[in-house]
């Protein structure tokens, strides 16, 4: 029951942090941002195959994941920096659907 318990605290932590991070973008920009998804999937994969497969130690792993989803969010920032303002949500748009595409469906 102790784990259970330690799971769903664990789950809360996670939805509360994702959920700030949209309440950031559209609640006091108004921007309707759907990439938060992406970046925090790109930092979660990144710090899985670390620990999983290379034997990074967890705190290492964890940070390895906040780097590789920053830069990502740092990258797609500097593509979208000062346009007019219709290619920032298609930039998002983008960002979600990409790291589900295989190369075969392309």
């Amino acid at each position: 029951m102790e784990a259970y318990i330690t799971h769903m605290l664990i789950l809360i932590g996670i939805y509360a942090i994702l959920t700030m991070g949209q309440n950031i973008v559209l609640g006091y920009t108004g921007l309707f941002g759907i990439a938060q998804a992406a970046f925090y999937g790109i930092g979660a994969y990144t710090s899985a195959l670390l620990v999983l497969k290379l034997g990074v130690p967890f705190w290492g792993g964890l940070l390895a994941g906040a780097l590789m989803g920053g830069l990502m969010g740092w990258a797609l920032g500097l593509c979208t920096m000062r346009p007019p303002v219709e290619p920032i949500p298609l930039g998002w748009l983008a960002t979600e659907i990409a790291p589900g595409t295989d190369e075969e469906e392309l």
